[in-house]
């Protein structure tokens, strides 16, 4: 045996790498046997190919054609069930919702290590959506009286903007933060000054991590493109700007801590931690500091978008 490998050349074993390399690349691209029908695809790309051409909204309504209201499509790594029609819809999301209420394993989500609303399955993300749903309206947001903070909100901007006498000037910065101080009155009890030196910091940080989830597309798919050199569809950045932001209400948090009294919760962030100590003593408790934090980066991310 051992002689037999010795003799074996650099081409035959290049010929069996590659033969096992294709051979792989094939299963990888089967269509799972309980999954709606598709067109073939292609080993590596899947249906990439299939979907290009700029108007993706025409390729599905050629696809619906061709398979029906319901089919499946292979995304790089990735396998995908595309949904039409009004009557399939309301059956998958009213009938069959826990079916689909799981979050897919893609590189934005993955950052967040299924914390957060937007990250977090099952119990997880039942408790958490329930109680920040609950809080928030208790705090006005969706109620009439949220009108009156957000027309505070737009006198002052108003007023700023009189102060420029009519000289242009570049109004997308200030105007994230007017939007974003409407939910901060609710989640952190205040609102920011336009020329707030921190928040303006984290407000430049939502837009260059907005700027770099463009280019972060193609590893939602191929998330191993994320490990070449150099930082060609921004993951890297997207990491550090990701921690950055979850430091900015780490800091909140710990302010907040600090002022706490149980008796006269002030925002989101005070009715959170008195939610943690209520469950402290709960061995699986889903009410922790690293959710509070994700919470409110979620609903930072919201307001800016």
């Amino acid at each position: 045996m051992m002689a037999y490998l010795l003799n074996v050349s650099i081409t035959e074993v290049l010929i069996g790498v590659t033969v096992g390399l294709i051979c792989w690349l094939w299963m990888r691209s089967r269509r799972p046997a309980d999954f709606p029908p598709g067109p073939i695809p292609l080993p590596l790309i899947g249906n990439i190919h299939q979907l290009s051409g700029g108007n993706i909204v025409k390729a599905f309504r050629r696809l619906r054609k061709e398979y029906g209201d319901i089919f499946s499509l292979s995304m790089g790594s990735s396998w995908v069930i595309v949904v039409n029609g009004a009557e399939d819809l309301r059956e998958l999301l009213l009938k069959r919702g826990d079916c689909i209420s799981d979050r897919p394993h893609i590189f934005i989500l993955k950052l967040r290590e299924n914390h957060g609303i937007i990250a977090s399955n099952g119990s997880t993300w039942k408790h958490q959506r329930t109680f920040a749903h609950q809080k928030l309206r208790d705090f006005g947001f969706g109620r009439r009286s949220f009108e009156s903070r957000i027309s505070e909100e737009v006198d002052i901007f108003l007023k700023y903007l009189e102060d420029f006498k009519g000289k242009p000037f570049d109004v997308s910065e200030k105007l994230n933060i007017s939007i974003s101080n409407n939910v901060m009155s609710i989640i952190i009890g205040r609102r920011f000054d336009y020329d707030d030196p921190k928040f303006k910091y984290f407000v430049g940080l939502l837009t260059e991590n907005f700027k770099n989830a463009a280019l972060a597309g193609p590893l939602y798919f191929f998330p191993i493109l994320a490990k070449l050199p150099g930082d060609l569809f921004g993951a890297k950045k997207i990491v550090d700007i990701s921690i950055k932001l979850r430091q900015f209400y780490k800091d909140e948090i710990k302010e907040h801590k600090a002022t706490y009294d149980e008796k006269n919760i002030r925002d989101f962030t005070d009715a959170y931690l008195k939610e943690m100590e209520l469950h402290k003593n709960e061995k699986d408790t889903t009410f922790t500091g690293i959710e509070l934090s994700h919470h409110a980066c979620c609903f930072y991310l919201h307001t800016e978008q």
